[in-house]
């Protein structure tokens, strides 16, 4: 990937349109990272949870 970035950013250095695709694959990039953390947070809060609701159906079932 950094080889990529580097030979667009070294074309945009020459002209705006490269430029421009630069901040587009930056910009992709980014997106793709926060998604991922995204994804990643909503698990865990569903994994948290159904621990949750496992520990209290085990106390019903003791009571």
């Amino acid at each position: 990937m950094s080889q990529q970035f580097e030979s667009v950013f070294n074309e945009g250095k020459k002209n705006n349109e490269g430029m421009i695709q630069l901040l587009h694959r930056l910009f992709d990039i980014e997106l793709d990272a926060r998604w991922q953390k995204s994804k990643k947070l909503k698990r865990m809060a569903i994994e948290k949870e159904n621990k949750k609701n496992k520990k209290d159906g085990e106390k019903k079932n003791r009571s």
